[in-house]
């Protein structure tokens, strides 16, 4: 812990010589529970919201609440600009997204 004691009310660990806040801890110091909603918990797996830095530039899953799935960096879901669903937005058409989702879970089942 630093000995000002910046994150002591949030998990941290040391990654590259500095503290980093988790996203989960991130997201409930700024009420941003919706990207915890969000996770893809099980594309995901074995990684956990509290495993990850907020500013991480790391790709992970996300699904929203009407079923769209993209991979995005954590930090582009936390940084300044704060992106979403690229479908909901309207930057991606369903179509384009439902032959996505099949080449998923095609690749999933072949995976297995």
């Amino acid at each position: 812990m630093p000995k000002n004691g910046k994150f002591a009310d949030f998990r941290t660990w040391k990654e590259g010589g500095t503290l980093r806040e988790t996203l989960y801890d991130f997201c409930i110091r700024t009420g941003q529970q919706t990207l915890l909603q969000e996770w893809d918990a099980e594309r995901n797996a074995p990684l956990t919201p509290r495993d990850l830095s907020y500013g991480s530039k790391k790709k992970v899953w996300w699904i929203c609440e009407q079923g769209h799935v993209w991979c995005a960096s954590i930090a582009s879901r936390t940084g300044g600009k704060r992106c979403g669903c690229p479908v909901c937005a309207g930057k991606v058409k369903a179509q384009k997204q439902a032959y996505y989702a099949e080449m998923i879970a095609e690749h999933k089942k072949n995976d297995r």
